[in-house]
């Protein structure tokens, strides 16, 4: 995965991220973790 793609994910999820992070803290870190894993 290029810079560029995990840039343009964050960007993409980044408000979703944070109003899940008021409800599962981990939702992120799950999610980022498997991006990076299937990458």
């Amino acid at each position: 995965m290029t810079v560029e793609r995990v840039r343009k994910y964050f960007e993409q999820f980044a408000l979703n991220d944070r109003i899940k992070m008021f409800t599962r803290p981990t939702a992120t870190v799950d999610q980022v973790a498997e991006t990076l894993r299937s990458s």
